[in-house]
């Protein structure tokens, strides 16, 4: 929704499972706002706050999928290595 009136929005949200995908969309919507939030592309004083809270915002997300992705790899692998344990 949206609190603008006479103004209809409509959100996509399209499913992914390609880590690598996500991360390069999100790091370049980071580098965007990043110009922004340093004046190069915008001297609004509203738009460079907003645009370094969704910098700030992109890097915990990438950091927390980073994260995520070395902490399910590590599981995998020891899965992997504790049943070759056993099948010995």
């Amino acid at each position: 929704m949206c609190n603008i009136p006479s103004t209809i929005t409509s959100i996509t949200y399209t499913p992914s499972n390609n880590e690598e995908e996500i991360l390069k969309d999100i790091g370049k919507q980071v580098s965007n706002h990043k110009m922004i939030a340093e004046g190069i592309t915008s001297s609004d004083p509203l738009e460079i706050t907003r645009a370094k809270k969704l910098v700030n915002d992109g890097e915990e997300i990438i950091s927390k999928i980073a994260l995520l992705t070395q902490h399910y790899t590590y599981l995998i692998r020891t899965k992997i290595t504790n049943d070759s344990i056993y099948r010995c």
